[in-house]
């Protein structure tokens, strides 16, 4: 049986400008939002804003999103080119700049940060450094994860080492560490960060966030590697299968209960779909999953309430454009599941209009009935509306859907 296939392309019904979203637009308060119509933004913020007066950062990428237990508002990235770090190495224009951004998969000056909002995503406190690179490592690709029997909050990144000499044409991944550490309370305090045994020599994070299956089984995925897994709560963790193919990569439970393994196929611009029926361990066979209306970019999926498959993703009107061009009009696509396991691509909402890129979906049930059938987005975006993205900022936007 087939996994999906797409029928339709989405529709758009809102636009977020890029001045609004730098305004800082909180929108109506929650508890006015029930009647507002499917694919209403209705709340905007600045996580992460590196134009910002005393910002410790030059840039930020690769965000990922939780909502904790006690409704605080978790936003993950990585904190790119920190300024007047003693002992930060590396030819910072690799990590950010026009054209040089176009080649960030080389930058070595990386940290991983977290920002708090308790207030539902109106304002953010201070940027947490948990992770901070130095002559030695840099890190990357923080994936947020909540246990919701615990309400732990774990969170997986990967730490890398930087080479005696910096090769400006070789990639910065090469063995690396998968890394993991808790929070035992919402994310304010953080244990150490501890390895998981057996991880490859290469780049194993993933992007967007983790999830926790109905069985209760903790899965992280990582890029083409297949997943992370925990079945005690964190205590221990493996490795499933290797997938041994894809890239960066995002998994979602179906209401079957079977696992979706979704990843990005760079060369062919679409996207390579796989199936587990045994919550993560292993996966069937590959299925090219063709979104044209996707451009070289990951997605973050994420399965609602009502059993709908969201989509977050760039959307540029001509598809054919090269990378990094075509990064832009960040959409909230909705897939709806039928009985043969396809999917048709419908309902959607420009969330941002201007130049994005990676983005994250987080539920926000926790905030209580106000919020009821609404998603929250993160995702990257260029502070001054200008292509290609420069990655100066992460959005925060509340979406119903």
């Amino acid at each position: 049986m087939a996994i999906f296939t797409q029928s339709c392309l989405p529709s758009v019904a809102t636009v977020a400008t890029v001045a609004a979203v730098l305004a800082g637009l909180t929108g109506e308060p929650l508890g006015a939002t029930a009647t507002s119509p499917p694919g209403a933004v209705v709340r905007r913020a600045m996580a992460y804003n590196a134009t910002e007066a005393g910002s410790s950062y030059l840039g930020y990428r690769i965000p990922s999103a939780v909502v904790a237990r006690n409704g605080d508002l978790l936003v993950f990235a990585e904190g790119r080119a920190p300024r007047a770090r003693p002992g930060a190495r590396g030819n910072l224009t690799l990590c950010y700049g026009q054209p040089a951004s176009l080649y960030d998969w080389k930058c070595y000056a990386k940290d991983i940060v977290a920002r708090r909002s308790t207030d539902q995503g109106k304002t953010f406190g201070a940027v947490q450094t948990l992770a901070a690179c130095n002559s030695s490592v840099f890190y990357t690709n923080p994936l947020g994860l909540v246990d919701r029997d615990s309400g732990t909050v774990w969170l997986a990144y990967v730490r890398c080492p930087i080479p005696a000499t910096i090769n400006p044409g070789a990639s910065a991944f090469r063995n690396c560490t998968q890394l993991v550490r808790s929070s035992g309370d919402n994310g304010v305090t953080w244990s150490a960060d501890a390895a998981v045994p057996g991880t490859t020599p290469q780049n194993d994070g993933g992007v967007g966030s983790g999830l926790q299956l109905s069985s209760g089984r903790l899965l992280f995925p990582r890029n083409g590697k297949g997943s992370l897994l925990s079945d005690d709560h964190g205590k221990t963790w493996y490795l499933g299968s290797d997938l041994l193919r894809g890239g960066e990569s995002q998994a979602v439970q179906l209401p079957n209960g079977s696992v979706l393994m979704q990843m990005r196929a760079e060369i062919t611009y679409n996207y390579v779909w796989l199936r587990s029926d045994d919550g993560g361990r292993t996966f069937g066979p590959p299925v090219v999953h063709d979104v044209p209306f996707v451009p070289d970019c990951p997605t973050s999926i994420l399965l609602d309430s009502r059993g709908r498959l969201l989509l977050s993703h760039p959307n540029p009107a001509n598809h054919t454009l090269p990378l990094p061009l075509g990064r832009k009009n960040l959409t909230l696509s909705v897939g709806l599941l039928d009985p043969s396991g396809s999917v048709e691509w419908d309902d959607a909402a420009v969330v941002f209009a201007g130049p994005s890129a990676y983005s994250s979906l987080t539920a926000v049930t926790e905030w209580g009935s106000g919020a009821a059938g609404m998603v929250g987005v993160i995702y990257e975006l260029s502070t001054d509306g200008k292509e290609p993205v420069d990655f100066e900022g992460v959005g925060f936007a509340l979406v119903k859907v």
